[in-house]
């Protein structure tokens, strides 16, 4: 959507399209969606085995990085409990100061 909103729809559609093409989960590359995951993971919701070793790995990365981290909000630095995708989607909404 930026790319089109700067005046470039038909470099929007192409990228778009890479993106659709080349993410597949379908393709054993390092940048497809489910990456991390035993392959080939494809699309749909998370087991809850996967889900506890997503939140574990999260809290683990969390621990080691909020010495270094004082950008975090105060409502993100309080939620300690709840599940590893909501943190992570909180994370990925931050823009860098």
């Amino acid at each position: 959507a930026c790319v089109e909103k700067v005046g470039e729809p038909h470099i929007a559609k192409l990228m778009l399209a890479g993106v659709r093409v080349g993410g597949s989960p379908y393709w054993p590359t390092s940048y497809r969606w489910g990456y991390g995951w035993d392959y080939p993971k494809g699309y749909g919701e998370l087991t809850q085995a996967e889900r506890e070793q997503a939140n574990k790995l999260l809290a683990l990365f969390e621990s080691q990085n909020e010495a270094g981290d004082s950008s975090d909000s105060e409502t993100e630095s309080d939620n300690t409990e709840g599940d590893a995708t909501e943190r992570v989607n909180n994370k990925d909404t931050k823009t860098p100061n």
